[in-house]
């Protein structure tokens, strides 16, 4: 499955620009019907235990990568689980993945 980049709503903490609160980000990503990645474990808080409507979530746990090696593991991810990161919280770790359903 190929995914369209405009699937996918990347989150930073370090990022330029207007700061955008996590709960605008979350209500954006839904509306625009994206899948959130990031690496801040906030936005699993806010799917699982908040019970805040979201299409997926991806959280890049890798912290011992480079953002290079991190950013070839999503994609080896996203390649594999193709639509069924859609409705869940997706974990990536460098050796393994889990996954739970949000809802």
């Amino acid at each position: 499955m190929r995914w369209p980049t405009q699937a996918m709503m990347c989150w930073w903490r370090a990022r330029p620009g207007p700061e955008l609160q996590i709960g605008s980000w979350a209500d954006l990503a839904f509306e625009q019907g994206r899948v959130i990645v990031c690496e801040d474990f906030d936005f699993g808080d806010l799917a699982v235990r908040d019970k805040v409507p979201m299409i997926g979530v991806i959280l890049v746990a890798c912290p011992n990568q480079t953002i290079h090696e991190r950013a070839a593991r999503l994609l080896e991810v996203v390649a594999d689980l193709g639509d069924r990161l859609l409705g869940a919280l997706t974990r990536v770790e460098t050796r393994r993945v889990r996954q739970r359903p949000l809802v």
